[in-house]
């Protein structure tokens, strides 16, 4: 009799923890990516990023349409107690610019429920956040708006320019694009301002004319110190200052760059202009680190570079044109490239360098003229030559 009600109390136990087991709720996935608001409206997307410690905060946000296109993204450093703070003065930033530029109909979004929660409420207990969060309110009250919630994966872009402005070394002070554009171009917007942000960083990056190139650099120079002396060249270009290249017979050149005009330094530019006599060549070479861009002012050019086939590394294609004056050419950074000059008549060129310092690897120099020499074995078994070729080639580019 005891042995049938253990086993009675038992089956109910079972049967009890089967019945639970079927009552629970099956978990289901939810996708979380950011939604487009409805027709007609706007959705704005505001975030916080605070680092403990110093204070140092970034405000990021962005603001797009019910297409999904960028109207205008913010990413400011700032300085905050928490961050509920940094939240909360984002989106403070966010209301304020759409209602700078007539915008009403709008929904924004944070993925702090609890700052969301203050800004619904328009109260917190938080004495430090008081006169933000009254703010905050008063802003929301004018265009009759509520923050909603959002989770973190649905506001990737915002968390990103928030992070963005709270952690990069060159204390970046304000972005804001008010264009409609792409995301693409907003991205590239980011990263170009963020590039000529961290060059200017209240001063400037100036090269010290006297000193030796890349030795002995002023590499920086308050922007209150700098004069229109640090940005300018006289008569740079002009054909005074043409001077023979060496080792290019009938080439002349001037150069601007980081030697003639000091603040050309880290900015990432030469311009040089060339004098080419009849029939003169530029042999074949490369820029290693930079592309080219080639005008023609006067006469005529054959120009080209050479492309590897992918599918037969023997073998490379050859793009050429003849300039005349008035045309342009690109030559593709790394890639082997000459010039040529047609005709009886010189030709003049302009050529532009992406880079503050450009430099130029002769093929034939390089090979021929290395320090020290290359095998003399090697390369005639290389070019198929006799080895009595190579050491005329050598005392010919050396």
């Amino acid at each position: 009799m005891k042995q049938q009600i253990t086993w009675n109390i038992q089956t109910a136990i079972l049967r009890a923890f089967q019945t639970m087991l079927r009552l629970q709720p099956v978990p289901e996935a939810i996708i979380v990516a950011w939604t487009k608001p409805l027709q007609g409206s706007f959705k704005l997307n505001t975030d916080g990023s605070y680092l403990h410690g110093n204070g140092n905060a970034g405000l990021g946000g962005i603001m797009r349409n019910d297409q999904g296109e960028l109207i205008m993204a913010f990413s400011i450093s700032a300085k905050c107690n928490s961050n509920n703070d940094a939240e909360a003065q984002a989106a403070i930033f966010g209301i304020k610019w759409c209602l700078k530029h007539g915008y009403s109909d709008f929904i924004i979004e944070l993925d702090s429920l609890l700052v969301v929660n203050m800004l619904k409420e328009g109260r917190t207990d938080n004495y430090k956040m008081k006169k933000i969060i009254d703010e905050a309110t008063q802003l929301m009250n004018q265009v009759n708006i509520t923050p909603n919630h959002c989770y973190r994966e649905a506001n990737q872009v915002a968390d990103f320019l928030a992070k963005l402005a709270s952690t990069t070394s060159d204390k970046l002070e304000f972005l804001l694009w008010e264009q409609r554009t792409s995301a693409i171009s907003m991205t590239l917007c980011l990263l170009i301002s963020t590039i000529f942000l961290s060059s200017f960083a209240g001063g400037y990056h100036l090269k010290d004319p006297e000193a030796a190139l890349l030795k002995k650099e002023k590499i920086y120079k308050d922007s209150k110190l700098v004069n229109a002396d640090d940005f300018f060249a006289s008569s740079a270009l002009n054909p005074s200052q043409l001077k023979p290249l060496a080792n290019y017979d009938g080439i002349y050149s001037s150069v601007v760059d980081a030697r003639t005009i000091p603040a050309i330094n880290t900015i990432g530019i030469t311009i040089a202009r060339l004098i080419c006599k009849p029939l003169a060549v530029i042999p074949p070479h490369s820029h290693p680190q930079f592309s080219e861009l080639l005008t023609v002012l006067e006469g005529s050019l054959y120009v080209g570079f050479l492309v590897p086939y992918s599918s037969n590394l023997q073998k490379t294609q050859l793009v050429s044109k003849i300039l005349n004056a008035g045309d342009v050419f690109v030559f593709p950074q790394g890639h082997i490239h000459f010039q040529y000059t047609v005709g009886n008549t010189s030709a003049t060129v302009v050529q532009a360098f992406n880079g503050a310092n450009y430099l130029s690897a002769i093929v034939p120099s390089s090979i021929f003229a290395s320090d020290p020499p290359i095998n003399d074995d090697y390369l005639a078994k290389a070019f198929k030559l006799d080895k009595t070729v190579i050491e005329d080639l050598r005392k010919k580019f050396s």
